[in-house]
This record gives C-alpha cells, sequence and structure tokens, in this order.
C-alpha cells in the first residue's frame, strides 16, 4: 500500500512538470504570435491548476479503487 501511495504521489509530480511545461510552451507561443495576448495569457494558471485538480482527482480515485480491491 505504501508503494501504491509512493508512486502515485511520483506520478502527480511528474504530470505536474508535464502540465506546467506544455502551458508555459502555449504562453511563449501565444507572446510571440502578439505581445497585446497577456489578456490570454494571464488565464493559463488557472487552466493548469483545472488541468492538474482533473488529473489528480482521476489518479486518487483510481489508487482508492485499487486499494479497495487488494484490501478484500
Amino acid at each position: 500500500m505504501l508503494i501504491l501511495i509512493i508512486a502515485v504521489i511520483m506520478a502527480i509530480a511528474a504530470i505536474w512538470a508535464g502540465v506546467g511545461a506544455f502551458y508555459g510552451m502555449i504562453a511563449n507561443y501565444l507572446h510571440s504570435l502578439s505581445p497585446e495576448s497577456v489578456g490570454v495569457i494571464k488565464y493559463i494558471p488557472y487552466l493548469e491548476y483545472g488541468t492538474m485538480t482533473l488529473i489528480m482527482g482521476i489518479l486518487i480515485f483510481q489508487t482508492y479503487q485499487i486499494a479497495k480491491i487488494k484490501d478484500e
């Protein structure tokens, strides 16, 4: 069970880095298109947090399902 929790924490950290890099590339691309796109860029962190919340919810739910099956 401890290994499962550690694996989920490591997966969340890796996915968080990937999501951050992805939205960072989008922000840089939008800024290179037009410096006036700052109005859109300021909402990118909210997209990042929303994406991570969704992914973390899915991972935690799946971990709960696996732990429930293993405990039976």
